[in-house]
């Protein structure tokens, strides 16, 4: 059975920005790291994963065992869509532009639907969205919660667990 460890994907994903990591999870012993870029987790001869290996077994025991799993569809993955719309708009893409490029991009990938919301200071506190493909293939639990969300006074509230595999549109 596998658990998706929050806190482990967070830190993973704060340590390593450009390893384009989705999905962080346990089965037992052994720490499952799904990435698009498991070249950059991996490193030259392997050191970066010897690093990540040494500081888990720090974290959760000494049997503690790695393993990187890559995308091979990142334009499909829910949480890596929602990364690649934010870097577009810290470079300053048109939202609509940066939305529309993402929702295209998994439609030509083979999604069947692809719905991307964006809501929150960067869009005026309104929510902004596309909707496009196959209306019946959306559902409520294709939306993926960011690892952090900021309340009133720019404080970071901790999302409730999610247990499971990824959300894919």
């Amino acid at each position: 059975m596998f658990l998706r460890d929050e806190a482990l994907f967070s830190a993973l994903r704060a340590k390593y920005p450009n390893g384009a990591i989705a999905e962080v999870s346990v089965a037992g012993s052994e720490v499952i790291v799904r990435s698009a870029r498991p070249g950059i987790l991996i490193g030259k001869a392997g050191k970066v994963a010897e690093e990540i290996i040494a500081w888990l077994r720090a974290e959760r025991g000494p049997e503690t065992t790695l393993r990187i799993e890559e995308i091979r569809r990142a334009e499909v993955n829910a949480v890596l869509v929602a990364d690649a719309v934010v870097m577009k708009l810290a470079r300053d893409v048109p939202l609509p532009r940066s939305v529309d490029l993402q929702a295209e991009l998994a439609l030509r990938a083979g999604a069947l639907g692809c719905r991307i919301v964006v809501s929150g200071g960067a869009t005026h506190e309104f929510l902004a969205g596309v909707t496009v493909g196959d209306e019946s293939s959306f559902t409520a639990s294709a939306e993926w919660q960011p690892p952090f969300m900021v309340d009133e006074n720019d404080n970071e509230i901790p999302p409730p667990p999610q247990v499971g595999p990824p959300k894919v549109f």
